[in-house]
């Protein structure tokens, strides 16, 4: 007897740390969710390498602009006779080699500005700022679409589960294909392809979640139904043979029989 005792207690401490850690597990989900929604605003629109570059591009090219803008300002001065034809041909030798330059190495720090705003891009998306906007909305819609799912689960008023089902189901599955095309948004096959491949994996991880969730919420309510069986095997049995007198057993019997009949 001592044994068996043992071994329900190890049992019962064993699914109540389980329990704690299925809601530890929950709630960091949910703040962590909730923080990476609001994190975005913490973060550049562009990195470091990207500012740098365009500093130098918008610079190089202020410097040509002002540059082409002497060299129409020449020919304005020739046509009104502010300067005669010598002192003109002086002046454009010396501009444009100087135009020139400063259009190729406008040219080159572009090219060099694209570069690394290329390698900036996270999941096709322009930054990792972007990014994180276009993740953490539907991340923040599964969970709360898992919440409804449990939430049904947990119901008991039959019209508040019809209601809350589909809404849960059609939250997970419009959700969860926003969340796999922000993380493939690069169309390498066909429309058609495409959006058959995202919506499976809506489908497929929608069913998933939604089993993972009944598993969490059967782990969470098993503590209180263990509890419910062992005290109806105290009522049936305990108190039968070890308090009751056996000539009064059948009348308790019968009077127990008759409580539950009632619950039932």
């Amino acid at each position: 007897m001592q044994e068996q005792l043992e071994i329900e207690i190890q049992k019962t401490q064993t699914l109540t740390i389980k329990r704690i850690l299925v809601v530890f597990i929950v709630i960091c989900v949910f703040i962590g969710t909730f923080v990476l929604t609001f994190s975005q605003v913490f973060f550049k629109n562009d990195n470091d390498n990207v500012i740098e570059a365009r500093k130098e591009h918008v610079l190089i090219k202020k410097e040509r602009n002002n540059v082409k803008k002497e060299l129409h300002q020449l020919i304005y001065n020739l046509q009104d006779g502010i300067i005669d034809t010598k002192t003109f041909t002086n002046k454009i030798k010396k501009l444009t080699p100087l135009y020139k330059k400063l259009e190729t190495k406008s040219t080159v720090l572009f090219n060099e500005l694209i570069q690394e705003k290329e390698k900036q891009k996270v999941f096709g998306f322009k930054s990792f700022k972007i990014f994180i906007a276009n993740i953490s909305m539907p991340i923040l819609a599964i969970n709360l679409s898992l919440f409804l799912v449990f939430f049904y689960l947990k119901e008991e008023d039959r019209f508040l589960k019809k209601i809350t089902l589909p809404i849960s189901l059609l939250g997970l599955l419009s959700s969860t294909f926003y969340f796999a095309w922000a993380l493939y948004p690069n169309k390498d096959f066909s429309k058609f392809t495409y959006l058959t491949l995202l919506l499976s994996f809506s489908i497929t991880s929608s069913i998933i979640a939604f089993f993972l969730v009944k598993y969490f919420y059967i782990l969470l309510t098993f503590d209180f139904k263990f509890k419910i069986q062992n005290l109806l095997k105290f009522i049936i049995y305990d108190i039968k043979y070890k308090y009751i007198k056996k000539e009064d057993q059948k009348e308790y019997i019968q009077d127990y029989l008759e409580e539950i009949n009632k619950l039932s």
